[in-house]
């Protein structure tokens, strides 16, 4: 038997929990930054053979995803969700698997049926067939409460809102209100409308059938955003409340000078502010952003270009140094670093608008 997978980032621990995963009844591949390196549609329906597992060591070192088929349901709930602490607690309370994500996260592990589809919520994602999830030990995820046994049930509070899926008519009927404009092709079974999360001229939002089922998803791509019917409404009620918060904007950035940082820390912490204040953001949630952006905005760094590809005049070291000096001073409540200095890596931070305190 393989051990258990621990909470270490070497690269062969990745193989040995992908090992260990397939043994349990899981069906583990290998991914990188959340994308699979594998085609992956195949194990929704199967499990990968021992013979698969091993040719795909060499890259299990950048991490292990599961597919959350064969009965796996993984409920999901990020920090920013609405009543986050009330909703982990209460799913703690099953006594199910849990695993913390890089941003303080949660992904509790039960068993529900193999025909369960993933549902998008308000408090919560659950992540059932034709999804995936990254597992530890892969950088950045940790298991608080280990799989050592068999899964619990999917709750019953759960899997009663999952029942609730939409015909294909419906989710036509449903996307045509939410997205005015918005026409399907009888041939292809697929429509362009402009995105409504952010100032879109060009119809960049695709709505099309999944690859498995039909289920209808969509996907932005000016803004890099996709998912389910469910997802795209949430993130459209989010939208509509955001110009309450233009004052915070306002007041974070009178009081930015008066913040005893560097000076590069302080041109940082303005594009950050900016970057808010132009997506008309809640300042109490995550701002998602290249550091190229943070570099193009605030002018610490320089972003040149190399063979069609951008990249940042230091490394994107004093971008990095001037988050952790926020940090440090209780400026930015959250602050992941990427992985490894790449050539435009990604960060996320979130502000509070009280007085710059740190919240963790």
């Amino acid at each position: 038997m393989t051990p258990a997978p621990s909470t270490a980032t070497e690269e062969q621990d990745c193989s040995l929990a992908a090992d260990f995963y397939r043994e349990r009844g899981f069906r583990p591949i290998p991914v990188k930054t959340k994308q699979p390196l594998v085609e992956w549609g195949a194990y929704q329906h199967r499990p990968p053979t021992r013979e698969e597992v091993i040719g795909w060591y060499p890259l299990f070192r950048f991490g292990v995803g599961l597919v959350t088929a064969g009965g796996l349901a993984v409920v999901d709930v990020d920090t920013e969700r609405p009543r986050f602490a009330s909703t982990v607690a209460r799913l703690h309370s099953t006594n199910a698997p849990v695993s913390e994500t890089p941003s303080g996260g949660r992904h509790f592990y039960f068993r529900a049926s193999e025909t369960l589809r993933g549902v998008y919520a308000d408090e919560w994602e659950l992540k059932a067939l034709g999804n995936l999830v990254v597992a530890p030990p892969t950088l950045g995820y940790l298991w608080i409460s280990f799989p050592d046994g068999e899964l619990p049930p999917l709750p019953e509070w759960l899997a009663g809102s999952c029942r609730h899926r939409l015909s294909l008519t419906e989710e036509v009927e449903a996307y045509c209100a939410l997205l005015p404009g918005l026409a399907f092709s009888d041939d292809t079974g697929r429509a362009r409308a402009q995105c409504p999360l952010h100032d879109d001229q060009r119809a960049s939002l695709s709505v099309f059938p999944g690859r498995d089922d039909g289920r209808l998803l969509w996907r932005c791509h000016g803004c890099k955003t996709g998912g389910t019917f469910d997802r795209l409404r949430w993130l459209m009620a989010g939208k509509q409340d955001h110009g309450v918060f233009a004052g915070s904007w306002e007041h974070l950035s009178e009081e930015l000078p008066r913040q005893p940082v560097s000076e590069a820390t302080r041109r940082v912490l303005a594009a950050i502010l900016d970057i808010g204040r132009e997506r008309r953001l809640d300042p109490t949630r995550d701002i998602h952003t290249p550091y190229r952006t943070l570099a193009a905005k605030s002018g610490v760094e320089t972003v040149q270009q190399s063979n069609g590809h951008p990249y940042l005049s230091h490394n994107g070291t004093l971008i990095r140094r001037a988050l952790t000096e926020a940090k440090e001073r209780g400026l930015l409540a959250v602050w992941v670093a990427p992985h490894r200095v790449i050539k435009s890596p990604t960060t996320h931070v979130r502000v509070l608008p009280d007085g710059w305190r740190l919240h963790m």
